[in-house]
């Protein structure tokens, strides 16, 4: 086979390129596994120096742990020494601070240390047994610790327990407050109590605890590090338990805004653009109403200022003016300061009352009530009228507008009639203390009554002393004239005549029921009250009636008198006689006519007016009343009370002037019509002469009048007969309820050229004939 060079040639070039190859990979093996054992060694020296550093890191961990527990020990073992709890005052904050202290090293070494753990032991036992502290078996820290035994202060419980109590009692929260530094934890920079309105937040409780703190005994330790300090309030239950969540916790830092934002929510409440609890919105209503009374007292008082002001020399016209407008202003804002407080002062009880659980209509109905009730609705309003406002409130919802109502009703009655209204009265109660629901007119207590019934009485005896006494003057001029006027004189002077002994009897007849009533009255009362039932004045009543013939129903004077006469005396003289028949005493017959009387307002008389006991037939006018008539008329009187002062009590008769001084029936006998007649025939002269005292004296009787009084009498009665004199004398000791020298002292007031001395002038008007 022939040689081939080019092969060999490139058979060689292959072989170098393989050999090349071959070397490469074994250089890249190579460095390879250089670098892998590089790697390897710089690993080695890695773990080696890591080993050595946890070794190291161990070695400072454990002598760092072994010095913490040795700088522990003296306080672990502090504990079982006597000296640290005889010592140890919980109020003091050194003391508190080293507690704490102790507990948290115990609670960190008691997983791993026995004697810790040990330690911890002991200090539960003790904080129970010393201090009442029931710790957790959970991690505590020392700072808690710290808190609980500071809540664990007697002194400082006891001052919790009282508010506790007292925010029970008013419807309002306590909370404990404590003030911690966040640089000092175990040091508590204040601890109190806050009571604040159930519908205030805990947040704003704890805001206002620190502002209040931190503007007064906190100033100096919050000067300069106001945002340094955390408020805690925890809810005063009576307990110290840790498990107790906080309240609030609040930082310092953030009071102000708390406080402005519930400031701004309460308003919205106030007007209504926000809602809310009834509690929130009470507390609202409260503030408000706080602000009110200030601005009040602020307008007021720069009022006063503006008006010293004012009185200044020297004050410029313009100072003046503006002065003056600036009172103008306040003036006419302050009602509607008053009307908004008022408004205010009623959606706040309302709102108290619903909260209560209680009827808030109630609390406007009493107050519309109250404004009702002034003092002229007092002076009028009947027995059914109060009783029946008594009942009104008493079907109100049981609460605080009943009771307040139903207080503000029984001091009205106390304060105008000077009743005492029972617990638990009913309406029908307190219509007996007047005397029942079925007595017409203002209320009158039963007691006082009797009373009525004898001023009354007195008024018909002064109505029959100047019927006589215009009796005897119209005979003495008929015995003056002729013919047909002194008949005319004569016929109305047996009328007057009349019309005395009816008035007398009646009287008397009045005298004798006051007494009656007065003895009575007062076991009907104290049934009453006893048995708090008006069942007792219900029977008084009944036998009044059936003793007296009529209701127990006062009669008032222009009752007992317009029965006698309506009729005032002006005109013509006629000859007037009763109609025959007739039971009404103004139906008269005038010049053979059949005429109905008239009223003093021109009108017919009311029959229906007259009451039944005074319904009876009279004499004719142109008969005399008989011998017999009189003497009947004297014995159905009866006996009449004893003559009474102006203060009540009997007559004083050493008082009695000796030109006064006469012989006249005792006191505890009626007077007679014959007696009552004699008397007034005898004054005659006298009877009209005191017509004209009554004229100069007015019917005052006040004290600083009398001596004048004493003055016109003794001048009016200046050439009239002894006898006449003491005549009219003893006749007014029956008429005046004053007593004899009243009559004259002090005469009651009558028309001028009426020729009497009765009462007043208007009253008397009335019980006369018009003729």
């Amino acid at each position: 086979m022939a040689y081939d060079e080019t092969q060999e040639i490139q058979e060689t070039a292959h072989a170098a390129a393989r050999d090349v190859v071959a070397e490469s990979i074994r250089l890249a093996i190579t460095l390879a596994a250089i670098v892998a054992e590089e790697v390897v060694r710089a690993r080695e020296r890695r773990y080696e120096l890591e080993r050595q550093a946890s070794e190291e890191r161990a070695r400072l961990d454990v002598e760092r742990l072994r010095a913490e527990r040795a700088a522990a020990e003296p306080l672990l073992r502090s504990v079982h020494q006597d000296r640290f709890w005889r010592d140890l005052d919980p109020t003091n904050d050194e003391h508190r601070r080293r507690l704490g202290r102790t507990w948290q090293a115990a609670s960190e070494w008691a997983a791993g240390d026995p004697y810790a753990a040990y330690t911890l032991d002991v200090l539960r036992e003790q904080l129970r047994d010393r201090f009442g502290i029931d710790t957790p078996e959970w991690p505590l820290g020392g700072a808690e610790l710290s808190r609980m035994v500071a809540l664990a202060n007697p002194e400082f419980r006891a001052h919790l327990d009282k508010a506790r109590e007292a925010a029970a009692e008013a419807g309002t929260v306590s909370y404990s407050v404590i003030i911690r530094d966040r640089d000092d934890p175990y040091t508590i920079a204040y601890q109190g109590e806050a009571t604040v309105s159930a519908g205030m937040s805990a947040d704003e409780a704890a805001a206002r605890a620190y502002a209040d703190w931190a503007a007064g005994s906190g100033a100096a330790t919050v000067e300069g590090r106001g945002d340094r300090f955390d408020v805690e309030l925890r809810e005063n239950t009576g307990t110290s338990e840790s498990v107790a969540v906080p309240a609030a916790v609040l930082a310092s830092g953030l009071a102000p805004e708390v406080l402005a934002a519930a400031e701004s929510r309460r308003r919205s409440l106030v007007a209504g653009t926000e809602t809310g609890t009834d509690a929130e919105l009470l507390l609202a209503l409260t503030e408000h109403l706080d602000r009110l009374e200030a601005e009040e007292a602020h307008r007021t008082a720069r009022r006063e200022e503006y008006v010293g002001r004012l009185a200044e020399p020297g004050l410029s016209d313009a100072d003046r003016t503006r002065l003056q407008g600036n009172i103008t202003a306040i003036d006419s804002g302050l009602p509607g300061l008053r009307q908004e407080q008022a408004d205010t002062a009623l959606r706040t009880a309302a709102t108290a009352a619903r909260m209560r659980g209680e009827n808030p209509d109630h609390v406007y109905a009493g107050a519309r009530l109250s404004e009702s009730l002034d003092e002229e609705w007092w002076d009028t309003a009947s027995a059914a009228e109060i009783a029946g406002v008594w009942d009104h409130v008493g079907t109100w919802q049981e609460g605080q507008a009943r009771t307040e109502m139903q207080a503000s009703l029984r001091a009205g009655i106390e304060r105008h009639h000077r009743l005492l209204v029972p617990e638990g009265a009913t309406g029908d109660v307190v219509a007996g203390l007047y005397g029942g629901k079925d007595l017409p007119g203002p209320a009158v207590p039963l007691s006082a009554h009797g009373e009525a019934l004898r001023e009354q009485a007195h008024a018909l005896y002064e109505a029959a002393f100047d019927s006589y006494g215009q009796a005897a003057v119209q005979r003495a001029e008929a015995d003056q004239a002729e013919g047909d006027a002194a008949t005319a004189l004569r016929t109305s002077s047996e009328l007057l005549t009349e019309r005395a002994e009816q008035s007398t009897a009646q009287a008397t007849k009045l005298m004798e029921q006051g007494t009656w009533l007065d003895t009575q009255t007062p076991e009907a009362l104290r049934v009453l009250y006893r048995e708090n039932s008006a069942a007792a004045v219900d029977k008084l009543a009944a036998r009044f009636e059936e003793q007296w013939g009529r209701p127990l129903v006062p009669q008032a004077r222009e009752q007992l008198v317009e029965a006698a006469a309506q009729l005032e005396p002006s005109g013509p003289v006629f000859v007037v006689t009763s109609v025959e028949g007739s039971t009404n005493p103004a139906a008269v017959k005038v010049a053979g006519e059949t005429a109905q009387a008239h009223g003093r307002d021109g009108g017919a008389v009311d029959e229906s007016a007259v009451p039944d006991w005074m319904d009876a037939p009279r004499l004719a006018a142109t008969e005399a009343p008989s011998a017999s008539r009189s003497q009947a008329v004297a014995e159905a009187a009866g006996a009449a009370a004893p003559a009474h002062g102006s203060d009540g009590g009997a007559v004083d008769e050493s008082a009695v002037p000796e030109w006064l001084e006469a012989p006249r029936p005792a006191a505890t006998e009626a007077p007679s019509a014959s007696q009552f007649q004699a008397a007034a025939e005898a004054a005659g002269g006298a009877a009209k002469t005191l017509g004209g005292v009554a004229d100069a004296v007015e019917e005052s009787v006040a004290p600083d009048r009398t001596e004048e009084r004493r003055v016109a009498a003794t001048a009016a009665l200046d050439g009239v007969g002894d006898e006449e004199a003491r005549h009219a004398a003893d006749l007014a000791r029956k008429a005046f309820p004053e007593g004899p020298e009243g009559a004259v002292a002090s005469p009651p007031q009558s028309g001028r050229g009426g020729g009497g001395a009765g009462p007043s002038a208007d009253r008397e008007r009335g019980t006369e004939v018009q003729l």
